[in-house]
């Protein structure tokens, strides 16, 4: 399905890739020999590498750890994003997932869209409420 997505005309396929079960998903794609992958990071979530996988699991240790990989933190050693918050947004994301399951391509981009809009809005709200002080990135096209 990855594969598919980031074959279509314009898409363009992302340098590393977090997923839960990537160590899995890793195993699987070199089994079946599929190439598209050997150029693209498949990490899993920090916080599932330490609490989730094994310290035996030397094939997980070896090939799915983000600090393998010094591209994804930046010069001041912290992470360029937080793959916990990406992962509670597509949990938030999931809840409409029966909304979206008959959506033709044109209302689920626009849809989605909106929703991750409103989401970030509110979610920003709630941290200055909370003294905090997000700010934006800027867009790179």
């Amino acid at each position: 399905m990855v594969e598919n997505s980031f074959s279509l005309p314009h898409a363009q396929k992302p340098e590393h890739m977090f997923y839960d079960s990537n160590c899995s998903a890793l195993k699987e794609v070199d089994a079946r020999g599929i190439t598209f992958f050997k150029t693209m990071g498949m990490c899993v979530d920090v916080f599932h590498l330490q609490t989730k996988h094994k310290d035996s699991d030397e094939f997980c240790c070896t090939h799915c750890d983000a600090e393998a990989y010094p591209e994804l933190r930046a010069p001041d050693g912290k992470w360029f994003f937080n793959t916990s918050a990406a992962e509670q947004a597509n949990a938030w994301l999931g809840g409409y997932h029966s909304m979206c399951r008959e959506m033709v391509p044109v209302k689920f981009k626009f849809f989605l869209n909106k929703m991750i809009n409103m989401r970030n809005a509110a979610v920003v709200k709630k941290l200055e409420k909370a003294g905090r002080h997000p700010c934006h990135s800027p867009h790179q096209y």
